[in-house]
């Protein structure tokens, strides 16, 4: 019974890290932080470890414990998928956190991409009503590339939430103007 706990753990694991990697965020930062991590890893671990074992170069590390001696030996393994997962969490926070780098990363992964300019068909500004109220814009474009028109229509493509729980209609009318101002200058 212990092992199919186990087992099943480790598939929940697997299950989250793949949804992660692959779902939630792109393949790509995947292979950024390997080649970064396998860059890094040669010059880090062997600083690391001389540094733990008292700079004299050998793998096993030792250490005080309520003054008992401690032997510890440190897996290569080990050490290179906590690198990968420190190198992938700052790859994803530094392109979380800057759209710039996003947008360029993208460029020059997809070289052939054709950037084309939409015409808008249909803007419109509502309110939503309920334990959460915000203003939103609706959006109705279309596009043509490569000879073939297309149309899309994104509901709620802007939202503007208000930080007051009380709140009168005519606030969220002006809220509702100010959306649909900021929509039609970015046209």
């Amino acid at each position: 019974m212990k092992i199919i706990w186990t087992c099943i753990q480790w598939l929940v694991v697997a299950a989250f890290i793949v949804v992660f990697v692959f779902v939630i965020n792109s393949y790509r930062y995947l292979l950024y932080a390997l080649i970064c991590s396998s860059l890094l890893y040669f010059p880090l671990t062997k600083m690391i470890v001389s540094k733990l074992s008292n700079l004299d170069g050998s793998e096993k590390v030792r250490y005080d414990v309520n003054g008992k001696r401690v032997t510890m030996q440190m897996s290569k393994l080990t050490a290179s998928v906590i690198l990968l997962i420190v190198v992938y969490s700052i790859v994803i926070s530094i392109f979380s956190v800057s759209p710039y780098l996003e947008r360029k990363e993208f460029v020059l992964t997809h070289p052939n991409w054709v950037a084309v300019t939409p015409s808008i068909l249909n803007l419109t500004a509502d309110i939503q009503g309920g334990k959460t109220k915000y203003a939103y814009v609706d959006l109705e474009y279309q596009f043509t590339t490569n000879g073939r028109s297309y149309s899309q229509k994104i509901d709620k493509a802007e939202k503007l939430y208000s930080f007051f729980p009380i709140m009168g209609q005519r606030r969220f009318e002006e809220m509702r103007i100010e959306l649909l101002n900021r929509a039609t200058q970015k046209r």
